[in-house]
């Protein structure tokens, strides 16, 4: 690595290069992944789950006013994989890529 000290390239020391090293900030996350909701519904149906899926949601007021606000459903979000796996559903392969 170089550095520049007045307008000359440095070759950087190892100890300069591992306090650079040091100094850098940690890497953001990465973002959630979201899945369409389209594509979950179809999912649900091949799995045989949807009428599952619609009675969960009709006892959850509020994780149904969540699911009809929501245009996709991050494959992270918790109350969504637990009304999968409470449904018998499979959350790894219904919010799969």
């Amino acid at each position: 690595m170089i550095r520049i000290v007045d307008g000359i390239a440095v070759e950087m020391t190892e100890a300069e290069i591992a306090e650079f090293e040091a100094s850098r900030p940690a890497p953001l996350p990465a973002p959630p992944r979201y899945v369409p909701k389209l594509l979950i519904v179809d999912r649900l149906i091949a799995a045989g789950q949807a009428d599952a899926a619609l009675a969960a949601l009709a006892a959850d007021p509020i994780t149904k006013l969540r699911w009809d606000a929501a245009v996709e459903i991050a494959a992270d979000d918790p109350s969504a994989r637990a009304l999968l796996a409470g449904i018998g559903a499979d959350p790894d392969v219904i919010l799969a890529p």
